[in-house]
């Protein structure tokens, strides 16, 4: 008669740690896996941050004049000679020298500049280069009626923008969400607007609203491509910032 074999206690204990972590993972599958059907993609929600860049902004200066939203001012010229004021010190500087400059330049708002000087003929120097904006916080408030907005402290515009929006996300620094191929095949279907909700390929769309209450941005865009997957709309964009909330609503 063969001996009694005692169980083996680490192989036991290890069996018992397996199962428990297929079982926990079994549990934990996230819905819609295993061949499960996709969930319906959400609305983005608002971001942090929504940063627009000009390529070519350009400011004409004025003697005593600041390159608005920095600490660089304009002095006068002579010859090949720029005199300028930067941050309350004298600069000369010389055609096609560049000047950067950052700064919160209304509530929420953070501009970047890199501006190169250039001279024309029979008038004042100018500074034009790349401006970045960064809104934060940007909660966007669609506004009816405004085909041109109050006058504002500053205005960037010629801003370019090319968007993808896939079906179920929300065009950037707006309230309008792409919901996919119109069913009838007209074009793009739209929530999150007042304005028409079907939107053909190819043709533009114009939309204007708060992205806090004292920056107000207008798009000028063309749905350049529909398709089940995404909304590519190509354009403008028009910054409007102000130290004071503007009176819209």
């Amino acid at each position: 008669m063969l001996p009694a074999t005692k169980p083996n206690i680490k192989i036991i204990f290890l069996l018992v740690i397996v199962s428990s972590l297929v079982l926990t993972s079994c549990l934990l599958l996230p819905e819609g896996s295993g061949g499960g059907s996709t969930p319906i993609p959400s609305v983005t929600p608002p971001g942090d941050m929504l940063v627009l860049q000009a390529d070519q902004y350009t400011h004409t200066l004025e003697e005593g004049g600041r390159v608005p939203g920095t600490g660089i001012v304009y002095r006068s010229i002579e010859a090949d000679n720029i005199f300028v004021d930067i941050d309350g010190q004298p600069s000369v500087r010389r055609v096609g020298d560049i000047l950067t400059g950052s700064s919160i330049v209304v509530p929420g708002v953070h501009v970047q500049y890199n501006l190169r000087l250039m001279t024309a003929a029979f008038s004042n120097p100018r500074v034009i280069g790349p401006v970045t904006a960064t809104v934060f916080n940007p909660l966007p408030q669609e506004l009816l009626g405004y085909l041109e907005p109050p006058a504002a402290n500053f205005v960037y515009d010629a801003i370019s923008v090319d968007y993808r929006i896939p079906v179920g996300r929300v065009l950037p620094g707006s309230t309008v969400v792409y919901r996919g191929v119109d069913p009838n095949g007209n074009g793009a279907s739209l929530s999150g607007t007042a304005q028409y909700a079907i939107l053909p390929e190819q043709n533009t769309f114009v939309w204007t609203g708060l992205l806090r209450p004292n920056v107000i941005i207008q798009y000028d865009l063309r749905a350049v491509s529909v398709t089940t997957e995404e909304l590519r709309m190509v354009g403008t964009a028009k910054l409007f910032l102000y130290q004071q909330p503007p009176p819209v609503q």
